[in-house]
This record gives C-alpha cells, sequence and structure tokens, in this order.
C-alpha cells in the first residue's frame, strides 16, 4: 500500500493555519505548512510534518511558481488556504448589491425594465473587458477589484438614469424643486 500524498496548508502562521494542522493531522493526513515568519506555533505542531518558507503572496507569479515546484515535488492532495484575505475584499458586494436591486426595483416598477436590463449589459461587457486586464494582472485581487467596480458601476449608472427621469418628470409637470430657505426670505 503506497503511502498517501501529503496536504498542504498555507498562510499557516496563525491559529487558523494550526486548527487546520490539527485538525487533518488528527485524520490521519500527513500535513506540510506554508509559513510566512519563522517561529510560528503551527511549525511546533505535532502534526506537522515538513515547514516551507512561503513567499509573499505579490508579486502573485512567484508565490505560483513556488506553489508549483513544491507541488512536484511532493505531489500533494490537497491544498488549503488558511486565511480569509479574499473575504475581506468581497465583503462590500453584498451591500452595493442591495443597493443596485433596489435601484433596479425602481426602475422596473416604474415601467423601465429595458433601461435597467441596457445598463445591465452595459456593464456585463464592461466587466468581461476588465477582467482581461485586471485578473491576469493581479490574480485573484484582480478578479475582486472587478467585481467592486463593476458592481459600483452599476449603481452609478442606474442613479443616473433614476435621476434622469425625475428631472423629465418635473419638467413635464411643471413642478419646480424647492428653493432654499434663504433664497425664499430674500
Amino acid at each position: 500500500m503506497s503511502p498517501e500524498p501529503p496536504v498542504l496548508v498555507l498562510d499557516a502562521d496563525g491559529r487558523a493555519g494550526l486548527a487546520c494542522v490539527q485538525s487533518l493531522g488528527r485524520a490521519g493526513s500527513v500535513v506540510h505548512v506554508g509559513v510566512r515568519s519563522v517561529g510560528s506555533p503551527t511549525e511546533r505542531s505535532r502534526w506537522c510534518r515538513a515547514v516551507h518558507a512561503q513567499p509573499p503572496s505579490e508579486p502573485a507569479e512567484r508565490g505560483l511558481d513556488w506553489l508549483l515546484d513544491l507541488d512536484r515535488q511532493f505531489s500533494f492532495s490537497l491544498v488549503l488556504p488558511a486565511t480569509e484575505a479574499a473575504l475581506r475584499w468581497l465583503c462590500l458586494l453584498p451591500v452595493i448589491k442591495c443597493v443596485h436591486i433596489f435601484l433596479s426595483d425602481t426602475l422596473t416598477g416604474s415601467n423601465y425594465q429595458w433601461q435597467t436590463s441596457s445598463a445591465q449589459i452595459a456593464v456585463a461587457v464592461f466587466n468581461v473587458a476588465i477582467n482581461f486586464w485586471l485578473i491576469v494582472a493581479f490574480s485573484w485581487r484582480g478578479a475582486a477589484w472587478s467585481s467592486l467596480a463593476t458592481d459600483g458601476l452599476l449603481v452609478v449608472l442606474l442613479y443616473m438614469i433614476i435621476q434622469w427621469h425625475l428631472r423629465r418628470e418635473r419638467g413635464l409637470s411643471g413642478v419646480s424643486s424647492p428653493q432654499p430657505v434663504a433664497a425664499r426670505e430674500q
């Protein structure tokens, strides 16, 4: 029976990395760790079989080359990142999505669904174009920036469309915007 291929836990310097190493080790896996600083508690864990000095995450190509070389050498069955860096980048997306859903529903309820769809199509084309540049240049961070920029642009476009309709409706009905209090007193 051949031995099971090892598991690699990346960014294993902190408590999350230590918890991953302990859980995998107790389950019978041979665990290797990638650490960025010397002397982390994970290195001293009884479940840790090998420690690899992990390079900085930027530039991405250097980290990817390091990971591929290590995988060629050990043939890992699983590579597990122990940090939540990607979540930090994307935590604003639900808030932005709530705003653009509200704005989209406003236009749809006003019988301007075609304008909502047009804005979404324009933003989708923008997303594809920006992904070719950002993902190649910045890896997963580029994808996160692209998502944030795309959803932000959709909010701006929808808001501008609603503002245009409000100005047009005021012009057609002859209703003017209220004057500031200081202007009325003069």
